[in-house]
């Protein structure tokens, strides 16, 4: 799945589960069987349409949504009403964005659309329309998408669909209040669904061959290991990491770290082979600020770094660290930090095993960020619209992608690296409670090297 990072708030709740891509859609329809309820009382699912059936493209016109060939250096280019990219699959070549707004035709007045896009060609393969703001997600053989869709007022239930034909599956069962995230592991064997429980998270497992609701899990899933072997989970706000055997789904281990974070923002990151920890310490006026790391495979604290930002030189400014991320198979951390009060929207490379910061880019007002899947490449939304590629490893710049006409959202890379996905932030009228207008560009990096 992607590997993208924003500082905005609305948009961290999606970084609840980052999985490292392992297999490219196969057009393989699972086996599907009736899918119970976590309390076992099975629907009855409607006939599955083959994904190797023949797809009529839909025209983007009929869901409010314009389409053309982008500024320069993209493929194209997708505009609409709060229009903004949901995810990719995880070979890259199925785009799903999403729009959300008033509808008559659902049960809250309220509605998101899923649409489904060819990556490189922008032929839209399919839409489906639910009520609410679930999350959505896509199998990695991409014969399933999942959203959360709310039946009635206050109860939702998890819908299957064809993501090329828009054919729909089966629906579960209303059981869930509100869904917080919705993934599938790495392979697709598994469907992990994370709602609110009393204080905490939990996420129920669901085994994709069989629709059956398997086992409870507590806390918010964070990462798979690489052979999808293991799972992380993390409780909040109290900082408890658990891992779990993702064949079996018993508990390895726990981590306790809460006492050290009393005065944190949850704020974490996971290297991708699931050993290493970090966590931003500090944050607050007169304190220094620190990344923290442990050891996930023994429990154990390795030691800290402390932050230091050019400029950031009067005693009033503290760092505030907005967005942690390691690139990937390494140590290396990327960091979009910001001098509070003063300046937002700064990025640093950290080694921390060693403590240095290996570059810093400071005053380009910074949204977001991404690591391409080998990474070899940055991307660096910022507040002007504008995208910065960097060589990861020195920080030159690669090229400069300027098209956006606001502030840079979400960065996808696809796994070759070849083009990236980026769209517009959203924000809600604080007055009238629409949403902005949102854009969508698919960039061809072939263009930049």
């Amino acid at each position: 799945m992607d590997r993208r990072y924003t500082r905005y708030p609305a948009q961290l709740l999606a970084l609840g589960m980052v999985f490292l891509v392992l297999t490219g859609c196969q057009n393989t329809a699972p086996t599907l069987q009736p899918l119970p309820s976590p309390e076992n009382t099975a629907p009855t699912p409607l006939p599955l349409a083959s994904p190797m059936s023949t797809v009529i493209p839909l025209d983007p016109l009929d869901y409010g949504v314009v389409s053309n060939d982008g500024p320069p250096g993209s493929l194209f280019r997708l505009a609409g009403d709060s229009l903004h990219v949901e995810t990719i699959s995880s070979d890259g070549g199925l785009l799903l964005s999403r729009t959300s707004g008033a509808s008559g035709d659902t049960i809250l007045g309220w509605g998101s659309t899923i649409l489904v896009w060819d990556a490189r060609s922008r032929v839209l393969h399919s839409a489906l329309s639910y009520s609410g703001e679930g999350p959505a997600a896509i199998s990695p053989d991409c014969s399933v998408l999942a959203f959360a869709d709310e039946i009635d007022v206050g109860m939702l239930a998890i819908s299957l669909n064809d993501p090329l034909t828009g054919e729909h599956i089966l629906t579960t069962d209303p059981f869930w209040t509100r869904v917080i995230s919705l993934d599938f592991d790495p392979t697709g064997s598994y469907l992990l669904i994370s709602y609110p429980r009393y204080a905490d998270v939990s996420t129920d497992i669901w085994d994709t061959s069989t629709w059956q609701h398997i086992q409870t899990l507590e806390g918010i899933p964070v990462l798979f290991s690489q052979d999808g072997g293991l799972l992380i989970t993390r409780h909040s706000p109290d900082m408890i990491i658990e891992i779990w055997n993702a064949t079996n789904w018993q508990r390895l281990r726990t981590i306790d770290v809460a006492d050290r974070y009393q005065h944190t923002r949850v704020l974490s990151a996971i290297s991708l082979d699931g050993s290493i920890m970090a966590i931003p310490r500090g944050q607050r006026v007169g304190e220094q600020t620190y990344i923290d790391l442990w050891n996930l495979e023994t429990g154990e604290y390795i030691g800290s770094s402390e932050l230091e930002l050019a400029e950031a030189d009067s005693y009033l400014r503290y760092i505030a660290v907005d967005v942690v991320a390691f690139q990937p198979n390494s140590h290396i951390l990327g960091l979009l930090v910001s001098t509070r009060p003063i300046q937002t929207g700064n990025f640093m490379l950290l080694d921390s095993f060693t403590g240095n910061i290996l570059y810093q880019r400071i005053g380009d007002n910074l949204t977001s960020m991404s690591f391409s899947a080998d990474g070899s490449l940055l991307a660096l939304g910022a507040e002007t619209g504008d995208i910065l590629l960097l060589n990861a490893s020195t920080g030159q710049v690669v090229c400069q992608l300027a098209g956006h006409n606001g502030p840079v959202g979400n960065l996808f890379f696809n796994p070759d690296g070849t083009t990236l996905v980026s769209d517009l932030h959203i924000r809600t009228d604080l007055q009238t409670g629409d949403l902005s207008a949102g854009e969508i560009i698919v960039w061809d990096l072939a263009t930049c090297r």
